[in-house]
């Protein structure tokens, strides 16, 4: 008994050293050096990146509603042909674009807004598309993820080198979205502001607010619920809904301000142009009274 066990222990030994002698010998011949290991680690990531996006695409296929009635008007109000406005079956309030002229709406939201405050939240969707934003955003994960795997590499896979590698992709994605995240919202707010959608915009983000109060800020006081928004919104890639509406209305009291000025420039410079005209031509209409 003792016998076989110790011969089949002969065996297995003997297996794991042919093992390892055989993958010795295939890096012998295919040495993976730093510069592979970095391409095949970046192929792979942009792979998984192009398939999911894929994927994403191919379920919001399936599971959307064209809205033609929106879909018309949005074609009219940016001139582009190619934009689609679609409904999501889904209760939850939100509104995305995945890089394309295809915006999406969720159920839940599209029932508390009006017609014009949901051509707002779209026009900020679609500015996000024409500001590639999605991309944007995929390039920098892409690229915290690659510097994640290459730094596991570099600490030859140890707990260590997961550990940091981890830390690493999580800081890049978090502090990308607090800074650029937020930065992205304040543009796409301000392409539905160009179009003409600033206090439909406005209206809708309140409409939010006050449903994100009810549900976050039950039983706190108002500055409770203040200081809950805050750190919801503090390490996000949106800002907070007050923010968004104080930057709005500050470009609206901007617009209206130059607006103002150039008209009454205008005004002065026409009065000033006439007045000096006037006094022009006075001495000529004199004299020709004095010597008629």
């Amino acid at each position: 008994m003792n016998d076989n066990s110790s011969n089949n222990n002969n065996i297995n030994k003997e297996k794991k050293y042919i093992s390892e002698e055989l993958l010795d010998e295939i890096f012998r011949e295919y040495p993976l050096d730093s510069a592979t290991l970095f391409m095949f680690s970046t192929i792979s990531i942009l792979m998984i990146n192009f398939i999911s996006i894929i994927l994403t695409h191919a379920a919001f296929t399936s599971n959307r509603i064209q809205l033609e009635s929106l879909t018309k008007k949005l074609k009219d109000i940016t001139k582009k042909s190619k934009v689609k406005a679609y409904m999501i079956a889904d209760d939850s309030m939100n509104a995305f674009s995945l890089g394309t002229k295809s915006l999406y709406i969720t159920r839940g939201l599209y029932k508390i807004l009006n017609e014009k405050e949901r051509i707002a939240v779209l026009l900020h969707e679609y500015g996000h598309t024409i500001h590639h934003h999605s991309y944007k955003k995929m390039v920098v994960s892409s690229l915290s993820a690659m510097a994640w795997v290459n730094i596991v590499i570099k600490f030859v896979q140890t707990l260590p080198g997961m550990m940091l590698g981890f830390m690493f992709n999580t800081i890049i994605n978090t502090m990308y979205n607090a800074i650029y995240g937020k930065k992205h919202e304040f543009i796409a707010d301000s392409v539905a502001a160009q179009y003409g959608y600033k206090k439909e915009l406005i209206s809708a983000l309140d409409k939010l607010e006050k449903i994100v109060r009810k549900q976050l800020c039950k039983g706190l006081s108002k500055q409770e619920c203040d200081n809950a928004l805050e750190q919801l919104h503090k390490w996000s890639d949106h800002p907070d809904f007050s923010e968004r509406v104080k930057k709005l209305s500050l470009r609206y009291t901007l617009i209206m301000v130059k607006k103002f000025v150039a008209s009454n420039f205008s005004l002065a410079t026409g009065f000033v142009s006439k007045l000096v005209n006037r006094v022009i031509s006075s001495p000529s209409k004199i004299a020709n009274k004095i010597f008629k």
